[in-house]
């Protein structure tokens, strides 16, 4: 048979088997255009193999072949005109495949492990770096046998706490702060119990959705979601792939920002075990390149590593011009690529790494806020603060000394895991992500929003000449477009549903609610803390009569000059199209709405409840 033109080249995504009645196989295929590839054979000695090509649009061929001829005609029966012309190249790969399907083919090993049921494409491959699921899943395994048996030692030994500690505080009295926080343990003591249930019964990594909840439960919602995202940005540094020229999507850095002994550091600290984690806590200008080619500089220990600050603030208290040179130089980081001009020579480096720091709102809102927003935001800003009610339970909890022990395993267990994901996870399975279109609307509604938070305003006073009236305005002088804001909430929606869904990559991850609510949290903390308060009350109380700067001023417990400042840079950058009374814009309204209050507002369930009504709404300056 003659060969037919170079077609679309095919690489092995993975091998995906069920077992009922009848043993069936299914190997994934991808082309490097697009399509994707699913060959179905029936039992081991099966004759025929049914392919079925799944074009750009998900228009589905089925062919059955038992030999390349046969596909050969198949693919042109499709009458599709970007893969007629190549049909012999193309069947000539597919068959290398069937060829050798029985040693690619892990079925014992993956039922075995995962009691699979059918599910629809979609699910039916295990995307791996080196299309080596074996060796993927082996490692899986072999990273968490030397962690199983403490961490189950130090979550049973908790439970047996918790337990006494409950005795205790119901044999104090029935008060109803004892009896709050005895329903507080006794909630952790269920949660932990099926997490012993589910780690015991596993010999492999747990996934990391399971810690996640142990978290929200022992912790909070936001120490949760901080986590998460902690995790998700530093897998976001494969989106780099420099031995394959793709350099361009860029890692996504994050900055968390909130109160003193809100657990920023303790909730870093989980990944801080592993290989691909650096820990700085100061640095000066000339150590990220030092001018000397024979001393060695910290942008090489940074490159391929997510580099975790756990505070910002020395930065922040150096001269500042030494702190906006530091700001400069991480500009420069970020885009992979540093250079220096010394006196004795120019030295350069390439560098992918992702930064994550932290600080609290003070020090962020006097030091930081004005130049990063100015030089372009890198980071993403990730804003939270502990609830009242949580934070004394926590601060209970973590007096206890058994409670260090846990903390310790399960930090050797989140490593564990992170290590796994960043040396399992590739650009083409994040790349891969399933988003549903309406999640895609949405993703470029709250880009735009982040892009006009970040914002850069001046007030400007001057007199009319004509009238010789003093005049007080806001004056815009810059915001971002969306198109950085769009890239960071993509990728880390992709890297969000690729975390939650580690170790086990069974089928391609998909965007849910889950990763659009943490890319709504991101998207309306992307500047000042006034900005994202009084947009959130706007949102929450929309279509309230008496929703104005003044009342906004009264309930967020602010001066009415920042309330009306405030507002009207909401105004000038177009997400509120009135301030009296306040009205967002219902593109920005409805997508906050949807993701961060279930869509209560935009259904017409507002109220006015925590509105604290003003005295008077007199006309205040900006």
């Amino acid at each position: 048979m003659s060969a037919g033109p170079e077609g679309p080249q095919i690489r092995r995504v993975g091998v995906y088997a069920v077992r009922e009645r009848v043993t069936y196989k299914y190997l994934p295929l991808f082309t490097d255009n697009g399509y994707k590839i699913l060959l179905e054979r029936k039992g081991r000695g099966a004759r025929k193999v049914r392919a079925s090509i799944i074009s750009l649009t998900n228009n589905i061929c089925h062919i059955e072949f038992a030999n390349e001829e046969e596909l050969i005609d198949g693919i042109n029966r499709c009458n599709d005109n970007r893969l007629t012309p190549f049909a012999e190249s193309l069947a000539n790969a597919v068959m290398s495949y069937v060829r050798n399907w029985d040693e690619m083919a892990l079925m014992n090993r993956i039922v075995r492990l995962y009691s699979l049921t059918p599910k629809l494409f979609n699910s039916l491959t295990v995307p791996t770096q080196q299309s080596e699921s074996l060796r993927e899943l082996n490692g899986a395994i072999e990273a968490w046998e030397p962690i199983k048996n403490r961490l189950l030692d130090d979550v049973m030994g908790t439970v047996k706490e918790l337990r006494m500690i409950v005795g205790s505080s119901m044999s104090l009295g029935t008060n109803k702060e004892l009896k709050d926080f005895a329903d507080y343990l006794t909630e952790c003591i269920s949660k932990l119990q099926m997490f012993v249930e589910l780690i015991s019964s596993s010999n492999t990594l747990p996934k990391l959705d399971i810690i996640l909840e142990v978290f929200r439960v022992m912790f909070s919602e936001e120490i949760a979601d901080l986590l998460e995202l902690i995790i998700a940005c530093g897998l976001t540094l494969r989106y780099v792939d420099r031995s394959r020229g793709i350099i361009n999507n860029r890692p996504v850095w994050l900055l968390i920002v909130s109160e003193p002994s809100s657990l920023k550091t303790t909730t870093m600290n989980m990944i801080s075990k592993s290989p691909y984690v650096l820990i700085i806590n100061d640095v000066t200008p000339a150590a990220f390149l030092p001018a000397d080619p024979n001393q060695r500089g910290l942008v090489e220990d940074m490159h391929n590593r997510v580099t975790l600050i756990p505070s910002l603030s020395p930065i922040a208290e150096k001269k500042e011009t030494d702190a906006r040179e530091i700001l400069s130089i991480l500009e420069s980081i970020y885009d992979g690529y540093y250079p220096r001009a010394t006196a004795m020579g120019r030295r350069e480096a390439i560098v992918d790494t992702v930064v994550i720091g932290a600080l609290t709102t003070e020090i962020f809102e006097t030091k930081f806020q004005e130049p990063l927003i100015a030089y372009g935001s890198r980071f993403l800003i990730y804003r939270y603060a502990i609830p009242s009610t949580r934070w004394r339970f926590i601060s209970k909890l973590l007096q206890y000394p058994w409670i260090s022990s846990l903390m310790s395993s399960l930090r050797t267990l989140i490593s564990s895991i992170f290590t796994y994901l960043m040396e399992s996870v590739t650009t083409d399975l994040l790349n891969a992500v399933v988003i549903p279109p309406s999640y895609e609307r949405d993703l470029d509604v709250l880009a735009e929003l982040m892009a006009r938070l970040r914002v850069c305003f001046h007030r400007r006073i001057f007199y009319d000449p004509s009238s010789g009236s003093r005049i007080d305005e806001i004056e815009i002088t810059q915001y971002d477009i969306p198109i950085r804001a769009r890239m960071q909430l993509l990728n880390i929606a992709r890297a969000s549903a690729v975390v939650r869904s580690a170790p086990r990559f069974l089928g391609y991850p998909m965007v849910d609610l889950r990763a659009m609510q943490l890319c709504a949290k991101l998207a309306i903390a992307g500047s000042s803390k006034y900005l994202r308060d009084i947009l959130l009350e706007s949102v929450k109380h929309a279509g309230a009569a008496n929703l104005t700067p003044a009342t906004l001023a009264l309930t967020l417990k602010i001066s009415k000059q920042t309330a009306y400042r405030y507002t009207e840079v909401l105004y000038r950058v177009g997400i509120l199209i009135d301030t009296s009374p306040i009205l967002v814009d219902p593109k920005y309204l409805c997508v906050i709405d949807r993701y961060l209050f279930g869509g209560r507002v935009c259904r017409g369930e507002n109220s006015t409840e925590g509105l604290v009504a003003p005295a008077n709404d007199d006309n205040m300056p900006i």
